[in-house]
């Protein structure tokens, strides 16, 4: 059982490209994490932002990243090799990460954030994108393979704010923020220069798709629905949780350390398990599992009485992350192979809208019913973008995949 959960990881370490992918996902990780721990100190602190200036900041910024995404998306599956776009848009957003530390008002800020920041989710998309094509090209079972990727990802968001708090100790706000751009960039850059034979690979495997078209565009934009609603849910955990834990369980501040910290634990062990399940018994199987393991988790956060109750519900969370987002991005890959950039793409905007999603309806809802009750009304609308993953991939096709798989 080890050894095969250990066997992708062997499989990365064996190649130069995808291991230099994963260290890339992993510094990526500890990049965004710190910034979006850094943002709101620097805009509050240093710049006398409000914090709903900081929430319109954070939304703005979303809106804008999800066609910008879309359209770089679908330009990238016409290009020779991602290695280039990967390389520029790097640069591009670490700069702006280190411009942020010349800004002094809100709007200097806000305008920052739209012309640089907007383009990061591209990043980790044409990644996973490339990583994709690498395994193809290489023969390797491409599912599981870039569900491990994805967890060097989560592996560097948990240590971001760790080494945001060693940084902050020895610099000031400022020069944290540099550091976070050179640290953005420089890996990305150097990785795509050496990952060798990536624009003969890369070519070969889009040298069919100059132009390429969605064999199923309704079902894709279904699945991109479908999971956005799902994924609206650890956004709801996150914001909500804390306040829940305090103001409905009459418990203390300091016990939110508790319950905060179970899930990305588990996240990281559940992401290999969850690859493995992808490899045995489908992506489409793994992937409605944790659609319904995030309903049950917002179900279950509505009838908790007890602060036990609410720890054990984030192994939920957890097999949310690693299965609807770890192996959500290979199954959306799936339902368009001849536009990997477009499709990752697509995954890459339906997280950013369940963010959106989660942070203002959810607030929305709590206005109305009261904190403990919407999270039973999010449950209904997670559970309605279940069915929707669920209808749009139950096709032929989908069946044939998973026959396949189990076979």
């Amino acid at each position: 059982m080890i050894g095969r959960l250990l066997a992708p990881y062997k499989a990365i370490a064996h190649s130069r490209a995808l291991l230099l992918t994963f260290i890339c996902l992993v510094i990526s990780g500890v990049s965004i994490s710190g910034y979006m721990v850094t943002l709101p100190i620097y805009a509050s602190q240093v710049i006398g932002a409000r914090p709903a200036e900081v929430g319109a900041y954070f939304a703005t910024i979303s809106l804008t990243a999800i066609p910008i995404t879309l359209v770089v998306g679908k330009y990238s599956d016409r290009l020779a090799s991602r290695r280039f776009l990967l390389t520029v848009v790097s640069i591009w957003v670490g700069l702006g990460f280190a411009v942020i530390s010349l800004t002094g008002t809100f709007l200097q800020l806000l305008c920052v954030g739209l012309a640089f920041v907007s383009f990061q989710h591209i990043v980790n998309g044409q990644m996973l994108a490339l990583a994709r094509e690498i395994c193809v090209l290489s023969g390797k079972e491409a599912t599981s393979l870039l569900a491990n990727l994805r967890s060097g990802y989560s592996l560097g968001y948990v240590l971001g704010p760790v080494v945001l708090g060693a940084a902050i100790a020895v610099v000031d706000i400022h020069a944290v923020f540099i550091g976070f751009g050179v640290l953005y960039t420089v890996p990305i850059v150097v990785s795509m220069a050496l990952i060798g034979g990536g624009r003969r690979a890369t070519t070969a495997a889009t040298a069919h798709r100059s132009a390429p078209r969605l064999d199923r565009p309704l079902r894709l934009y279904l699945l991109g629905g479908g999971l956005a609603l799902v994924l609206s849910m650890p956004i709801i955990k996150t914001a909500y949780l804390g306040l829940f834990v305090v103001d409905e369980l009459n418990r203390p501040m300091n016990q939110m350390v508790l319950v905060f910290s179970v899930s990305p634990a588990l996240e990281l062990i559940l992401m290999p398990l969850c690859a493995l399940a992808a490899a045995q018994w489908g992506s489409r199987t793994v992937v409605l599992w944790g659609c319904v393991a995030a309903v049950a988790s917002l179900a279950g956060t509505w009838l908790a009485e007890e602060l036990w109750q609410i720890v054990a519900i984030q192994a939920l969370d957890a097999l949310v992350l690693a299965s609807v987002v770890a192996v959500g991005v290979g199954l959306v890959q799936e339902m368009a192979s001849n536009a990997l950039g477009y499709a990752t793409s697509v995954f890459q905007v339906s997280r950013i809208s369940g963010h959106l999603i989660g942070s203002s309806a959810a607030g929305l809802v709590a206005g109305a019913v009261g904190l403990r009750c919407s999270f039973g009304v999010a449950a209904i609308w997670v559970a309605s973008g279940a069915i929707l993953v669920w209808a749009s991939t139950r096709s032929p096709v989908a069946a044939r995949q998973d026959a396949t798989v189990k076979a």
